[in-house]
């Protein structure tokens, strides 16, 4: 009988042991695991960056993108956190954000931006970090 009690808490100390060993592994995999999350400001800094390059904005096209850009991420980064919407969902409503944002920023831009803007969204060129086009947190 002390043996058969012993070898159950060989095994119920091991199983935990490993369950706890797999759990960390799978947390050490997950893409956000240890990686903080990017603030708004960086979002921000990170997207005209990545748009400046690839449309080559002017310091004035950049100085009148960046609040839309401020306003739009603001709205991304309270969808990304809003831990009562479910993720199918969040996808719908960072669309919309997206969407709604598009003309705002394409008013800004000569007609051969525009059609690179566009090229740039069909094959998802432009970054993320949880931005628009990147890994979703909340959105495409």
């Amino acid at each position: 009988m002390k043996q058969a009690l012993s070898s159950l808490i060989i095994v119920v100390v091991l199983g935990f042991t490993l369950a706890g060993h797999l759990q960390a592994q799978t947390d050490t995999n997950s893409p956000s695991a240890g990686a903080p999350k990017p603030t708004p400001d960086e979002l921000v800094t990170h997207r005209l960056q990545d748009l400046t390059q690839k449309l080559t904005l002017t310091d004035a096209q950049q100085a009148q993108l960046k609040p839309i850009l401020q306003e739009e991420v603001q709205k991304f980064v309270a969808l990304r956190d809003d831990a009562t919407v479910a993720d199918a969902d969040k996808r719908t409503q960072a669309k919309a954000i997206h969407d709604a944002y598009k003309p705002k920023i394409e008013a800004l831009l000569t007609p051969d931006q525009k059609t690179l803007f566009e090229s740039l969204k069909e094959g998802h060129h432009w970054s993320g970090n949880g931005a628009p086009g990147g890994s979703p947190a909340p959105g495409n």
